[in-house]
């Protein structure tokens, strides 16, 4: 598919979404509160099994293609998330680390960004390398960054806090096997 179009991601684990703070917009937790909504919110995982629903926010990512890659020929795109709400206008990047959040999308973000403009969109270019092929569109895919990795999920090792939402996706460093991808209520444009 050489076009821009919009759709749900799912793998075998289910559906993909980014986590809210798990503290709400409580006043108990103070000046803290900030620090830690920052550090837990925006990974992109899936609804963990006991996971509370509440704290996770299901996304319909909007695909930009942008050209094929030189060597590979295969289809590259930027993603961003075009709905109304806590992640409007964020971009798909991934960390130093390889862990895929969005970014650029709350007031925080894009305050941090016209402080460094050469940050945004660094690691927004994602591939995606057909498995399974099908008659809707891509069948499953790998996700793969501009280096070539390919997503899966990974334990979330923070030095004090358990995360509380399981495992997050991340490229390159996964625990098994890269997840295969599908998309779910595609629209083109």
């Amino acid at each position: 598919m050489s076009s821009s179009f919009s759709a749900e991601l799912h793998s075998p684990l289910g559906r993909v979404g980014a986590n809210r703070a798990p503290f709400g917009n409580s006043p108990l937790w103070g000046p803290s509160h900030f620090a830690l909504a920052r550090e837990y919110s925006g990974w992109l995982h899936h609804l963990a099994r006991g996971q509370r629903a509440a704290n996770f926010l299901p996304l319909r990512f909007h695909f930009t293609f942008i050209g094929h890659d030189f060597f590979t020929q295969r289809p590259r795109f930027q993603v961003s998330i075009r709905e109304e709400g806590a992640y409007a206008n964020a971009r798909l990047e991934q960390n130093a680390s390889g862990w895929l959040g969005l970014y650029g999308g709350t007031l925080p973000g894009r305050v941090a960004e016209s402080l460094n403009p050469f940050s945004a969109g660094a690691n927004n270019i994602w591939a995606l390398e057909v498995v399974e092929p099908s008659s809707k569109a891509f069948g499953r895919f790998y996700l793969s960054d501009t280096e070539g990795q390919r997503v899966g999920n990974s334990t979330y090792p923070h030095p004090v806090l358990p995360f509380p939402f399981g495992e997050c996706l991340r490229a390159g460093h996964y625990n098994g096997e890269p997840l295969k991808f599908y998309f779910l209520n595609m629209r083109v444009g």
